[in-house]
C-alpha cells in the first residue's frame, strides 16, 4: 500500500491542478527502462508483469473508486515503491546531489508572469511597427521633394 500524505488544490497560470503528495518513492518507470537498456539488457519478464499488473490496479481504483480519469499516463509519472533500506539509499544520494531546488520566490514569479514567448512577439510587433512608421515618413518626405522640385 501507498502512503498518501496530502491532497490539495493548485491555483496557477495554467488553471486548476490537483496534486497528491506521498511518501518518498523511488525511481520513475523511465529510469527502470533506461538502467536496463544502458547495460544492454531486457527487463525480467516478471518485473513487467508485476509493474503492468499494478499500474492496472491503480488504474482501476482511480477510475472506479474515486471518479479520476488519469490523462497524463507516461513512464515519467510512474514512481516505483522503494524498500525500506532502498529509502535511507536515495536519501542519502538526495543529500550529494548539486543541483539545488526552485526556491518558493522563483515559482511565484513563474505564476505571475505571462508566456515570455508572446512578450517577444509583442516587442517584435512594436520594432516592426516602428520601421514601417519610419519608412513611410522618409518615403513622404521623397515625395514632398518631389513634388517641391516640379
Amino acid at each position: 500500500p501507498l502512503l498518501l500524505l496530502d491532497n490539495f488544490a493548485h491555483h496557477g497560470i495554467h488553471g486548476k491542478h490537483m496534486c497528491s503528495v506521498f511518501e518518498l518513492m523511488g525511481p520513475n518507470l523511465l529510469d527502470v527502462i533506461q538502467h536496463y537498456e544502458f547495460k544492454e539488457k531486457r527487463m525480467p519478464l516478471w518485473l513487467v508483469k508485476k509493474i503492468t499488473r499494478d499500474v492496472l490496479l491503480g488504474l482501476v481504483y482511480l477510475h472506479e473508486r474515486c471518479k479520476i480519469i488519469h490523462t497524463d499516463l507516461k513512464p515519467e509519472n510512474i514512481m516505483i515503491k522503494l524498500e525500506p533500506f532502498e529509502e535511507e539509499q536515495l536519501i542519502e544520494q538526495l543529500k550529494n546531489y548539486k543541483v539545488k531546488p526552485i526556491s518558493m520566490k522563483y515559482l511565484k514569479n513563474l505564476q505571475t508572469s505571462k508566456n515570455p514567448k508572446s512578450k517577444k512577439k509583442q516587442e517584435k510587433k512594436k520594432l516592426k511597427k516602428k520601421k514601417l512608421q519610419a519608412q513611410n515618413s522618409e518615403n513622404k518626405e521623397e515625395n514632398e521633394e518631389e513634388e517641391s522640385e516640379d
